[in-house]
């Protein structure tokens, strides 16, 4: 089974569609032509070997890292050359801490 993934004209994730195993080679034109669904296709995959996560709600296809990232977190994230978001101060050990976007930083979770 390959999955593919429709993107609109920003990128943006519309929907994950499972294709033939027979067809997984030309997967994007079976779905866009051999189907009738025209559209923009990406292969994706549960395994991260395509596209490095699988696509999922919310998701924007970012071609020159190849990947699916996910939505940004806080305005204040950057993003690394390997599509995962980063704060700009690095996350205190152990567990209970929340990033407060207000403060540029993190505040221990009140229990």
């Amino acid at each position: 089974m390959a999955h593919f993934a429709e993107i609109d004209d920003n990128s943006i994730l519309i929907r994950v569609l499972v294709v033939p195993e027979n067809q997984a080679e030309r997967g994007a034109a079976f779905l866009r032509d051999d189907m009738g669904l025209g559209g923009q296709w990406v292969p994706t995959s549960y395994t991260g070997r395509i596209a490095r996560r699988f696509a999922g709600p919310g998701m924007r296809w970012d071609a020159a890292l190849g990947a699916f990232l996910l939505p940004q977190p806080f305005p204040s994230w950057s993003l690394d050359t390997e599509g995962e978001w980063h704060p700009p101060v690095p996350r205190p050990e152990g567990d209970g801490w929340d990033w407060d976007e207000a403060a540029s930083g993190w505040v221990e979770r009140a229990w």
